[in-house]
Formats: C-alpha cells, sequence, structure tokens
C-alpha cells in the first residue's frame, strides 16, 4: 500500500500547490483593480547640467507683408556669472532677446519672400546673431535645435 500512500499525498501537495496558485492570482487581479496610492510629486530632475535651461521659441507666426513665417529653435543657456535666476524668468529673458533679434533680421535678410532657400540661409545667419547677442549679455548660449524659418501658406490676396 506505500505506492497509494505516495499517490494519495503527491494529490495532496498537488492540490494544494493548485489552490495556492488561484489565490495568488486572485490577490494580483484585486491590487490591480485597486488605484495606486497617489505618489508624492518630487520635482523634476532635469537631464541638463547645473544651471543650464532650455528655451524653446514660441510658435508665433511672423507676419512680413502676405508672407507668414514660423520659426522653431530651441537655446541652451547658462549665465558667466553663475548667478542663478528663476528658469522661468530666464527662458522669458531669451525669448524677449530672441523675438527683437528675428523681428529685426528677418525683414533684412530677404526671408520674407518665402521662398525656402532663403529662408534657410537667413535661418543660420540669424541664429549666429542670436548666439552672438545672448553671449555679449552675459550668457553661455548653444542651440539645440537650430533656427528654422519655414514660411507657411501665403495669404490670398482678393
Amino acid at each position: 500500500m506505500g505506492l497509494f500512500d505516495s499517490f494519495k499525498e503527491a494529490m495532496k501537495r498537488g492540490s494544494e500547490a493548485a489552490n495556492a496558485h488561484i489565490e495568488r492570482e486572485r490577490a494580483k487581479q484585486q491590487a490591480a483593480a485597486q488605484p495606486a496610492p497617489a505618489a508624492k510629486h518630487a520635482p523634476r530632475k532635469s537631464n541638463l547640467p547645473e544651471g543650464v535651461v532650455m528655451s524653446t521659441l514660441p510658435d508665433d507666426p511672423y507676419v512680413f507683408g502676405d508672407v507668414k513665417m514660423r520659426v522653431t529653435a530651441s537655446i541652451l543657456t547658462k549665465k558667466r556669472s553663475g548667478e542663478q535666476i528663476d528658469p522661468a524668468v530666464q527662458r522669458q529673458e531669451i525669448k524677449d532677446i530672441a523675438k527683437e533679434i528675428l523681428m529685426r533680421e528677418i525683414p533684412a535678410s530677404g526671408a520674407t519672400s518665402g521662398d525656402v532657400k532663403t529662408c534657410l540661409l537667413a535661418g543660420n545667419h540669424i541664429g549666429q546673431i542670436i548666439i552672438a547677442e545672448l553671449n555679449s549679455r552675459g550668457y553661455e548660449a548653444r542651440f539645440k535645435l537650430p533656427l528654422i524659418i519655414t514660411p507657411m501658406q501665403q495669404q490670398q490676396q482678393q
């Protein structure tokens, strides 16, 4: 009868293992159904080096005559003096400087023609002017994404 005893014991262990597995699956389903506890919102850590701020130029169209232009770029800046200022304030200052230069240089560069090649060349030239201006105002500045000027849909004259 030893064979039947070991068979009964094996069946009992198998049944217990199956019941334990079913219980674990039920616990997983219940845990998945319950909302996760709210995590404390820690400040987002930037991947940028200490003191470096990335400013993205707004996507507002620039209108010159009958040509609308979109200007995109991302600029990395850091104060040379090591002075820490609020990143939002720094971003706004960078955007204001860039906008001032764009409003002055886009018409002078001929990019208002809407010609794609002229816009690309103007973007390279104006980008250098923006970086030089930021450097003269106490920033270390570099482009993360280059300055690109693209003509938008031409307005229809009626």
